[in-house]
């Protein structure tokens, strides 16, 4: 009670006795602290877009769980990943110049989706993918890559 007291008698500048003509509400400490002009704020958040799209039908490109399997060549800086992922095995995505030079890895569960995910992505990467499991032959995977357009 002592800290309640102390906080209004410093932000209405009133002594806090009890005076039953005039009493002091918790109403009047926001209005004796209110600005008439309040002080605008302003945040600007960045546009997203979809950059680019990749889709793979998984019975006519095979995601192996043995070799790397290059879905794109990043065209724009990414920011974003949103993925639908259909069939039943985790999987292993990679980023790097070539299979042999994955420098970024990361790991989705199975049949995921939608997933969006952070991530940096540079103009000039390729991004790869593999199965943890076995062979993945059937259903897709669908990726949006978004950034700033």
């Amino acid at each position: 009670m002592k800290f309640f007291y102390n906080i209004m008698k410093t932000w209405t500048g009133r002594d806090l006795t009890v005076d039953p003509v005039e009493p002091i509400h918790a109403a009047d400490v926001f209005i004796a602290n209110s600005s008439a002009d309040p002080i605008p704020v302003v945040i600007t958040l960045p546009v997203l877009d979809v950059l680019q799209t990749v889709f793979n039908e998984n019975s006519a490109n095979t995601i192996d769980d043995v070799t790397w399997l290059e879905l794109a060549d990043i065209v724009a800086d990414i920011s974003k990943l949103q993925l639908t992922f259909t069939a039943g095995q985790p999987l292993e995505f990679g980023v790097g110049p070539n299979s042999g030079s994955i420098v970024q890895k990361f790991i989705i569960n199975q049949g995921e989706g939608p997933l969006t995910l952070d991530c940096v992505l540079s103009t000039g990467d390729k991004l790869w993918v593999s199965s943890l499991g076995s062979d993945v032959t059937t259903g897709f995977l669908t990726m949006n890559l978004i950034g700033t357009p």
